[in-house]
């Protein structure tokens, strides 16, 4: 079986950054958050090296997003 739906993640990380471009940082954190424990969860469960270098990837965009993120905000103050 396999534990990772990357369509599904594809579609979740889009409305984080459409959150992002619609200027709104705080429900684009929430939702990032979620996909970070999502992620993380995958990443526990997963045995297979091609599902953990996909999720690797998750990974990286992840802290991309936060950086992202952290500016939107910081430009509001």
């Amino acid at each position: 079986m396999d534990l990772i739906n990357e369509e599904q993640l594809q579609k979740d990380f889009q409305i984080i950054l459409d959150l992002i471009a619609q200027k709104n940082p705080i429900d684009a954190e929430k939702k990032l958050f979620l996909q970070i424990e999502k992620i993380n969860e995958l990443i526990d469960l997963t045995a297979f090296d091609e599902d953990i270098l996909i999720l690797g990837r998750y990974q990286l965009l992840i802290e991309h997003l936060q950086i992202k993120i952290n500016r939107l905000k910081s430009s509001f103050n």
